[in-house]
Parts: structure tokens; sequence; C-alpha cells
């Protein structure tokens, strides 16, 4: 069984989803087609209508966009925990 992620409303994940797609060039249908996934999908993340997105998913969503799944939810390769900037 698939292990799930609780998304708060508007979460890094809805925003960065929907700016790393429209940089990519990509619509909401073939970012969904890469990924295995449903535009509906894509577009209920993006629209904060999702509460809850699989790990897989994610990961196949983040290797469509040729980004780590971590760069959809927030954290970045410069940033380490418990770093202070």
């Amino acid at each position: 069984m698939a292990r799930s992620v609780y998304i708060q409303p508007m979460t890094p994940l809805e925003l960065k989803l929907g700016a790393l797609r429209m940089a990519k060039g990509l619509s909401q249908a073939e970012l969904a087609a890469r990924a295995g996934v449903s535009r509906a999908t894509i577009n209920r993340i993006e629209n904060g209508r999702s509460r809850t997105v699989n790990l897989d998913m994610l990961a196949a969503i983040a290797k469509a966009l040729d980004v780590a799944p971590a760069a959809l939810i927030g954290e970045t390769a410069s940033k380490k925990r418990g770093s202070r900037d």
C-alpha cells in the first residue's frame, strides 16, 4: 500500500507544481501524460483540491518535470536541515 502525504491549504506543492510545469512549457494534460496520472489530478493538486498526494505519484510528477521530488515540496539542494542563512 502506497503512503500518502497530507497537504495543508496552499502548500509549496500547489504553488511549485504550477510554476515548474509552466516553466517547462507543459500543459496540465502534457504533464499528466508524462507522469502517468490524469489531467484532473494535476488540476486538483495545483488548485488545492487534493488533500493527499501519494508518494509514488509525487515521484512520478517530479520525474516528468525533471526535478527531485523535494523540489515540489519546498526543499532545495542548497538548504539543509538545521542550517541558518
